[in-house]
């Protein structure tokens, strides 16, 4: 990958979500960060803390790519990440405001340059690049801004350029052994995103609705309205979702 439109989108936008973040953190109480987000089991505190750690993560794969070196990306693993989100969760709005706006400034410190080569530096996360690093954050903080459930939609949060990036990044949640194209509603969009070779399947199932919609719906959040699939003319069962994308 030589063009860098995306990666540097990611790091506009992704500034944006998380500025929006900080801001209504700024303006809940304890109790609101104690009640329930959108992510079954997890506080608005749990979503708050994950959104601080893997920022922390993210930044310190940042500092070494720059020294030509690579780091895990959490240190002490799975386990030292739902500590220290367990240990988060229950911070004060202060608290969290605190360690979001530290987040804030070590991404802007270390992202590269529009020219710098070290985009394509190697890191840990997914075995990837720096690319892959700008990307992830764009996803995990536009995401999770949604999952607060403190009044900001998919509609209001996610570009058309962050629901294309999931779109593909999250096609192989779909299913194998057949043609899936999805249809968002504004006018002339539309992507198939799995097609299976020598499929002896005679009729794509198509997914319809806003891309938002379909967007989440594939990331596995609860939508409205839902996505209507259809196949020959016919109204079908939304096809089911394999698991969240690991390493590639």
């Amino acid at each position: 990958m030589t063009d860098l439109t995306e990666p540097l989108t990611a790091v506009r936008e992704s500034e944006h979500a998380l500025r929006a973040v900080i801001s209504a953190v700024k303006n809940a109480a304890e109790e609101d960060l104690a009640a329930p987000s959108a992510l079954p089991g997890w506080t608005r505190g749990h979503v708050l803390a994950h959104i601080d750690g893997i920022g922390r993560a993210l930044a310190r794969q940042l500092e070494h790519a720059a020294r030509g070196s690579t780091i895990e990306v959490y240190d002490g693993g799975q386990a030292g990440r739902d500590a220290a989100i367990e240990a988060g969760a229950t911070r004060s709005p202060a608290e969290h405001v605190a360690a979001l706006t530290e987040v804030q400034q070590l991404h802007r410190r270390y992202w590269p340059g529009e020219d710098s080569r070290v985009w394509f530096a190697p890191v840990t996360y997914r075995d990837g690049t720096v690319v892959d690093v700008a990307l992830a954050w764009w996803r995990e903080v536009s995401i999770h801004l949604v999952d607060l459930d403190v009044g900001t939609t998919a509609e209001q949060a996610w570009s058309q350029a962050l629901c294309e990036h999931l779109l593909d990044f999250l096609s192989v949640r779909l299913p194998t052994g057949g043609l899936i194209e999805l249809d968002a509603f504004e006018p002339g969009v539309r992507y198939v995103v799995a097609a299976a070779p020598g499929c002896e399947q005679t009729a794509p199932v198509t997914v319809t609705g806003p891309l938002t919609s379909i967007t989440g719906w594939l990331a596995g959040r609860e939508v409205r309205p839902l996505p209507l699939a259809t196949s020959a003319g016919q109204t079908v069962d939304l096809p089911d979702l394999g698991p969240w994308p690991s390493r590639r």
